[in-house]
């Protein structure tokens, strides 16, 4: 979305909106279900932020606002969520309680998010098995015991997977593994 396009938006052309939806709404769906592993209501929360930004568009000072936006308010709605469900009220402070620790949490999110699109994008290529072996160990926290009974398979056939689809993804992001391990971080400090 260009400058002209944002100005569009502002102004409430619906069709910038269907754009934005478009270029946004897998990422924050990645980024709704770290939260909330319930796909329908991760799918309620960002139709739900798209609808907060519509009323809000005026607001809106450029492209980067718009994500941040998005971002924050899903954050806010999964967090509301997680704690009505707990039985207790999470209050939503909106954009004016931000500090810099909260943007660059923010700012981290959506690098994940449109890192992991891109990952899922190349698990897609792979074969159905190595790819659902990636998915359980990496993204959903399966040990490989827990891998060989789902899937009834080996734990070598497991490690293989593994190994194969890493390997793909090294290809794929070349060699600087930055990007790898900035996928991995969180599942490796969770279960140091």
């Amino acid at each position: 979305m260009d400058y002209n396009y944002f100005e569009d938006f502002k102004a409430g052309n619906q069709r910038m909106l269907e754009f934005c939806i478009q270029q946004n709404r897998s990422s924050l769906l990645f980024f709704a279900y770290k939260f909330i592993r319930d796909e329908t209501v991760c799918e309620e929360i960002v139709a739900d932020s798209f609808f907060k930004l519509w009323q809000h568009r005026a607001r809106m000072t450029d492209l980067g606002h718009i994500q941040y936006f998005l971002f924050k308010t899903t954050k806010n709605a999964c967090l509301n969520h997680i704690e009505k469900e707990k039985s207790s009220p999470f209050v939503y402070h909106g954009l004016e309680g931000i500090d810099q620790q909260d943007d660059r949490n923010i700012q981290f999110d959506i690098i994940y998010a449109e890192f992991i699109q891109l990952l899922y994008a190349e698990l897609d290529k792979l074969p159905t098995q190595q790819a659902q072996i990636f998915r359980l160990s990496y993204l959903e926290g399966y040990s490989t015991e827990e891998i060989c009974t789902l899937l009834n398979t080996t734990a070598n056939n497991v490690f293989y997977a593994k190994s194969k689809v890493l390997s793909h993804l090294r290809q794929r992001f070349g060699r600087n593994d930055m990007l790898l391990a900035l996928f991995l971080a969180p599942y490796l400090f969770q279960h140091l």
